[in-house]
C-alpha cells in the first residue's frame, strides 16, 4: 500500500506504478489520512517507509514509532535527531532509491515490534512539575 495524499508529480507515480511488475500487488491511497483510518492504516504495515528530500520532523515517524513497525526513513533535517534513538529506524541518504529498496527489502519477514523510546516530553512535563510543587 502506498499512503497518503500526493502533493508533487502524481502522474510520475501512477507509471511507475504501471511499469512495475508488481503492480496487481500495489494499493495507490491518494488521500489526506484522517485520524479514523490512521490505526487501520498503520496495523496493516510491515514497514513505514519515509523518502523526503528535506524535512524538519515528522508527525507520520513518530506515530509509526507508537506503532513499533520498522521506519526507513530519508536522513534530511531534524530526521536524524528524532529518529536516533528508535531502534526501528533505518536511515538512508536522501533520493538514493537503490539504498531505499535494499532498506525496504531488509525488513520484510522480521515482523518485529520495536518499543518507542522514551517521550521527551513526559519527562519535561515531570521536570515542570517537580519544580511548581517545589514553589
Amino acid at each position: 500500500m502506498i499512503v497518503g495524499e500526493i502533493w508533487e508529480d502524481r502522474k510520475e507515480l501512477l507509471d511507475q506504478i504501471k511499469a512495475s511488475p508488481f503492480h496487481d500487488k500495489i494499493t495507490l491511497i491518494d488521500e489526506y489520512v484522517p485520524d479514523e483510518k490512521v490505526n487501520l492504516y498503520f496495523s496493516a504495515a510491515d514497514v513505514v517507509v519515509l523518502p523526503y528530500l528535506r524535512a524538519s520532523q515528522s508527525g507520520i515517524a513518530h506515530i509509526a514509532m507508537s506503532f513499533g513497525k520498522p521506519v526507513v526513513v530519508s536522513e534530511v533535517g531534524g530526521l536524524k535527531e528524532s529518529m536516533a534513538n528508535y531502534e526501528g529506524t533505518v536511515f538512508v541518504p536522501p533520493a538514493d532509491i537503490d539504498s531505499i529498496r535494499e532498506a525496504i527489502l531488509s525488513q520484510f519477514g522480521e515482523r518485529k515490534h520495536y518499543e518507542a523510546p522514551d517521550q521527551k516530553w513526559d519527562r519535561i512535563i515531570n521536570c515542570y512539575i517537580e519544580l511548581i510543587q517545589s514553589i
